[in-house]
């Protein structure tokens, strides 16, 4: 079928009930080979006329993904909540694509007071849309985890979108969402003759993964190693840097932390030790899209750093980077 195997599916039905308190109808899912290939089924579904809204900084190739299709886009910054909701009422938008549990790349978790303000937001005109990218929730490494938007939405107006790129593999190309009713209907009359873009065999062998509880073991297993990471991480800044020139933040949700480093010579030593202890990182600052006028903080620099990149032998390997750095410093 075009929304994938039945099997597969309900499965997916079940684990979001079970993970992220949702209530779905397996009938109104949607599997489709990768995230990138659904948003563009979205903008077919939804209308390349409307006006779609990204989060900035962000994930930058959703603002091409966009374009490429012919949208108009516009990039709504974020404050300490999550969007900035006085200024997307000033864009005009019609559907904002937004990750509320943690966001690419600053790792910013949306709070429950702005998610209610952006459901009622939505619900302020018909047709409006909030595109909820769940893409690594099953990460959480401390505290309950974050209820999904989704699952508070009366208004059917949050269409849940996730994938297992993060969990198992980028290279399996597998990807779901969750469409409200109108748009399930929609779905079937004006996309229904798309056949699968996933082959069946990897839809019903992730479907017994998810059915014999093996996917919730590998997850704890992923979850379990990114914590040590994280606290090893955590425990060497702290230790290197106690003055606190280098901290981190955002740590509990998630795959990756974002690492606060001042413009100073603690801060600059810091980002060499990566470099030469071969862990990659992402600058933040890369990550706005300036096109519109963001501007990037000065003074300081956010970078993410990935925690399947911190494996106790490169933690040991960055600590003596970051002690041949002090000695150096010393020594001048």
């Amino acid at each position: 079928p075009a929304q994938g195997t039945a099997r597969l599916r309900r499965a997916i039905a079940r684990h979001l009930r079970g993970t992220r308190g949702m209530n779905v109808n397996p009938d109104n899912i949607v599997i489709g080979a990768g995230a990138q290939l659904l948003d563009t089924m979205l903008v077919q579904l939804l209308g390349a006329d409307k006006v779609y809204a990204v989060e900035d900084p962000g994930y930058l190739r959703l603002t091409r993904i966009y374009q490429a299709m012919g949208c108009e886009v516009r990039h709504v910054p974020l404050d300490a909540e999550g969007v900035d909701l006085s200024a997307l009422q000033k864009t005009g938008t019609d559907v904002l694509h937004l990750m509320p549990s943690h966001q690419y790349p600053t790792g910013l978790v949306t709070s429950i007071a702005r998610r209610y303000a952006l459901l009622s937001w939505a619900a302020e005109r018909p047709g409006r849309y909030l595109i909820e990218d769940d893409f690594d929730c099953e990460f959480r490494l401390a505290g309950k985890p974050i209820p999904a938007l989704a699952s508070i939405d009366a208004a059917q107006s949050v269409i849940y979108t996730n994938t297992f790129s993060k969990s198992l593999s980028s290279a399996l190309r597998l990807a779901y969402m969750v469409l409200p009713d109108e748009l399930m209907e929609r779905f079937k009359r004006n996309l229904g003759f798309y056949a699968s873009s996933v082959s069946s065999v990897d839809q019903v062998a992730l479907a017994r993964l998810l059915e014999s509880g093996d996917y919730e073991r590998h997850v704890n297993r992923v979850r379990v190693r990114a914590r040590g990471a994280r606290d090893g991480l955590a425990a060497l800044v702290r230790k290197t840097f106690p003055a606190g020139e280098v901290s981190i933040e955002y740590a509990d949700a998630g795959l990756y932390c974002v690492v606060a480093v001042e413009c100073d010579a603690g801060g600059s030593s810091f980002a060499r030790a990566l470099t030469r202890s071969s862990i990659p990182f992402i600058d933040i600052g890369d990550c706005f899209w300036c096109a519109d006028g963001a501007s990037v903080p000065e003074n300081s620099t956010q970078i993410l750093v990935q925690y399947d990149d911190l494996s106790p032998k490169v933690l040991t390997t960055l600590e003596l980077q970051l002690m041949g750095g002090a000695l150096c410093n010393l020594s001048e």
